[in-house]
């Protein structure tokens, strides 16, 4: 098993108003948001949870069936 000592802490997050991400990776300094799609559309939508929860030295990552495209510096898609 390979371990490279990140230390990193998995976690999902969901509020009482329905807002939610799929997979948080919590490096302590810094944390990935990841949102899983099934579609194959890209569509700005996608990435308003990101978008909403996303702090200044976290990284927004969307996960879909589709093209990477260019979106904003700080989430990937």
């Amino acid at each position: 098993e390979l371990h490279n000592k990140s230390h990193a802490e998995l976690y999902y997050y969901r509020t009482s108003n329905g807002e939610e991400i799929d997979l948080i990776i919590d490096r302590k300094q810094t944390r990935e948001l990841i949102e899983i799609k099934a579609g194959e559309t890209f569509t700005p939508k996608m990435t308003k949870e990101i978008e909403k929860l996303k702090e200044k030295d976290s990284t927004g990552y969307l996960l879909y069936r589709g093209k990477s495209t260019a979106y904003l510096p700080d989430i990937h898609v």
